[in-house]
């Protein structure tokens, strides 16, 4: 019996030690579609050349104590350099000065290309969906049309007040009078 008995533990020991070490890809396909949300940045807002952005953080760090940067924030993290590739074509495998003029020469390229559009551009890059910046003045205008069902819209409204959102506008489509002149339906 002690036989039987030890021999079913070891085929349990064996059958537990040896799990799934790896996602299975096709669910892991599906997870990644799934878009981010960053509910939490303090990035600037685009600006002309001499405007300043003075509103970009409701926490202005000035007052507090000096403190280590956080890990994820110091420039060895090699997030970094995957986030480069990503987004500037970035081939090389280090931080030297001249590839890093490079790379910065490219992030200019694509911020003049992509215009007012570059954030977005950044954040589609980043598959992140909506992204709430820990802004001073707390406004979020939120698009929507009659294709949007109202449980989503809720849903959306519910989730800025959640995050600390102030102000809430609502943009829908604009309703044409069939006798305003430049209606192209008639």
């Amino acid at each position: 019996m002690k036989m039987v008995l030890s021999f079913w533990l070891l085929l349990n020991f064996i059958a537990l030690s040896t799990g799934q070490t790896s996602a299975d890809p096709q669910i892991l396909a599906e997870v990644n579609k799934i878009k981010a949300v960053d509910n939490h940045t303090h990035v600037q807002k685009v600006v002309a050349a001499n405007e300043r952005d003075e509103e970009f953080d409701a926490l202005p760090c000035d007052p507090l104590e000096a403190s280590d940067v956080p890990s994820m924030a110091r420039p060895e993290n090699p997030k970094f350099l995957q986030a480069w590739e990503k987004l500037y074509a970035y081939k090389y495998n280090d931080r030297d000065p001249s590839h890093v003029r490079e790379l910065l020469e490219a992030k200019r390229q694509v911020a003049q290309q992509q215009g007012d559009k570059f954030p977005t551009w950044v954040l589609d890059q980043l598959n992140i969906d909506y992204m709430l910046a820990n802004r001073v003045d707390k406004t979020v205008f939120v698009r929507s049309d009659a294709r949007a069902r109202y449980e989503r819209v809720v849903d959306v409204v519910d989730n800025l007040r959640a995050a600390g959102v102030d102000n809430i506008g609502l943009l829908t489509e604009q309703i044409q009078d069939k006798n305003t002149p430049g209606n192209l339906s008639q």
